[in-house]
């Protein structure tokens, strides 16, 4: 069984796999980095907890800079709730995209 750290890195892995970088005509996208919170084991899109709205960013690899600054900030300072930051194109996600969907607060690592 994989650890809470193992997990992450999968679901991670599975969100780039499930968002391409490019459409269908080849063109570059707009990038959003979303978050979503484990709330009493079920994930929250950020724009529901108030100054928590996904952020716009011009390419994949501004997000993923962003992804990982949001990321050590919280293993600096937890947050209140788990968190798991995702870039997606062309848009802020309305919901946990499948990867997160049936996972719980269990299922991220426990040093946040």
């Amino acid at each position: 069984m994989a650890s809470g750290r193992g997990r992450f890195a999968i679901l991670a892995i599975i969100a780039l796999v499930v968002f391409p970088a490019t459409g269908a005509s080849g063109g570059e996208r707009s990038w959003w980095l979303n978050v979503f919170f484990n709330v009493n084991g079920e994930w929250r899109p950020g724009h529901e907890i108030d100054g928590w709205a996904a952020r716009r960013y011009d390419t994949r690899e501004e997000c993923a800079r962003r992804k990982a600054f949001a990321e050590t900030e919280c293993r600096k300072a937890p947050l209140d709730y788990p968190a798991v930051w995702i870039c997606s194109p062309d848009g802020p996600l309305e919901e946990p995209p499948p990867p997160l969907q049936g996972t719980y607060c269990w299922d991220v690592p426990s040093d946040r």
